[in-house]
């Protein structure tokens, strides 16, 4: 299925929001869509932190949407992993 999937800024004034990269592709079901948002969520160069992400079937209805973390800072800490707490989130 053809999905367009876009990460957001939310306006705190009014709540709206505003699109901060887009990107079209192909997922074979919605959870392929919503791994793939992920992924590209932490790879991607955006010009703003996305604080939400939203995906879109081909009709342009929404089917998924989550609030995202901020990724840390790029290079801040770049060589060490985390060790033991909570893996799950």
């Amino acid at each position: 299925m053809r999905i367009t999937i876009e990460y957001c800024r939310t306006r705190q004034t009014d709540g709206m929001l505003a699109v901060v990269d887009r990107v079209c592709c192909d997922a074979v079901s919605h959870a392929a869509a919503k791994s793939i948002a992920v992924k590209l969520a932490a790879s991607r160069a955006m010009p703003q932190t996305p604080d939400l992400v939203r995906i879109l079937d081909a009709a342009g209805t929404e089917f998924f949407r989550e609030a995202i973390e901020a990724p840390p800072q790029p290079g801040l800490f770049a060589g060490l992993v985390p060790v033991g707490g909570d893996s799950g989130k």
